[in-house]
């Protein structure tokens, strides 16, 4: 597992990171919590608690008393007014962040295992000139694990951009220019407040089996 630091470099300063294995962080949940995941496995529940128990550390360090962290209707998590946040997790590993809405409009995060995406899906996640670019740069078991980068990439812009317009679309909605640890997240469509071809700035790391991949909308982004 990436250590915290590499965690806290995901995001510029301002942003509260905290993540652990979810089996090995210990809380209770608040009843509304509990009431969401009556029916879920154990695995879910493990994932749930996890996230919630790290979101309250996090409300700690930002001056906020501990609240209940639920689910919308579209099962997007609701953090306190004042605060924004995001919430990730994969086998073994969960990461929230957040952070003052003053200082914040968004926040998008997507933790994957570094695996490799199976070439039948390619055709689903990538744009055809997003695919081409990768078969250009890179070959082999690198051609996979970068089309996996990029499917963890429009995850957290996905989760970032809709925070603010609520705009459902799939995964050729955006197209992702790739930088030595960073992104770009280029819109393909509409979706107010973002006009077509707004870009998303973030970072990402390959390490320790994970995929990371991040990005926080500061007050310039609707600019």
């Amino acid at each position: 597992m990436p250590s915290l630091p590499l965690h806290r470099e995901l995001f510029p300063p301002g942003v509260i990171v905290h993540s652990g294995a979810p089996q090995a962080i210990e809380g209770t949940l608040f009843a509304e919590e509990e009431a969401q995941i009556a029916r879920a496995v154990e695995k879910r529940r493990a994932e749930y608690r996890a996230a919630r128990i790290l979101a309250r550390r996090g409300l700690e360090e930002l001056g906020r008393a501990p609240v209940a962290i639920v689910n919308a209707p579209d099962r997007a998590p609701i953090f306190p007014e004042g605060t924004v946040g995001t919430i990730t997790h994969t086998r073994g590993f969960c990461l929230v962040a957040l952070a003052s809405s003053n200082d914040f409009l968004a926040l998008g995060a997507d933790a994957e295992e570094a695996t490799p995406l199976k070439e039948g899906l390619f055709e689903t996640i990538l744009r055809p000139e997003e695919e081409a670019q990768l078969r250009r740069s890179v070959s082999g078991d690198k051609l996979a694990l970068y089309a996996k980068l990029i499917f963890s990439i429009k995850e957290a812009a996905y989760k970032a951009q809709y925070a603010l317009s609520r705009r459902y679309f799939g995964f050729s909605g955006m197209r992702i220019h790739l930088d030595e640890g960073s992104f770009d997240a280029e819109l393909m469509l509409e979706a107010p407040p973002f006009s077509r071809g707004h870009r998303f700035r973030g970072t990402y790391r390959i390490e320790s089996g994970l995929i990371l991949s991040a990005l926080a909308l500061g007050p310039d982004a609707l600019r």
